[in-house]
């Protein structure tokens, strides 16, 4: 007795990509951003010995520099993994901090994580501006002076 009703191979292949499309839109992304540093290459660095040069050949240039102290560099990495339903999901944030003296040698090697992040509220506040209380026409006439 032969089995009338069987599968043909065409909807048996768009089954599958049906089933492999909806599985795969499901997984993990893992994403690592910034400068992945090993632990031999941030034991290595020697406080009083190693310059910026030496610094910048093991580790390479900083992700950033001090704002105020351009004698402190910045090595940051994070992790992070995109699912559906939980994006930019912060797995791992590592940040490396070097000190220079006034010689240009290294003075201070910190390691922070996020554990060591404090959390900023965020301020509600708006910034009262001239403009947003002038109408189009005020604005133009201002720009070439006539206004009063």
């Amino acid at each position: 007795m032969k089995i009338k009703h069987m599968i043909k191979p065409a909807s048996f292949a768009l089954l599958c990509g049906i089933i492999v499309t909806s599985t795969i839109g499901c997984s993990e992304i893992v994403s690592t951003h910034g400068q992945v540093l090993t632990t031999n290459q941030v034991d290595s660095i020697q406080i009083g010995v190693d310059n910026k040069d030496s610094v910048m050949r093991r580790l390479g240039s900083p992700s950033t520099t001090g704002t105020f102290n351009d004698q402190r560099w910045y090595y940051m990495t994070s992790t992070t993994s995109n699912k559906p339903l939980n994006p930019n999901l912060l797995q791992n944030r590592q940040v490396l901090i070097v000190d220079f003296d006034e010689k240009g040698l290294v003075s201070a090697v910190m390691r922070k994580d996020e554990e060591d992040a404090k959390d900023v509220p965020q301020v509600e506040k708006t910034t009262p501006t001239h403009g947003q209380s002038m109408g189009i026409m005020d604005q133009l006439l201002q720009n070439i002076g006539v206004a009063p």
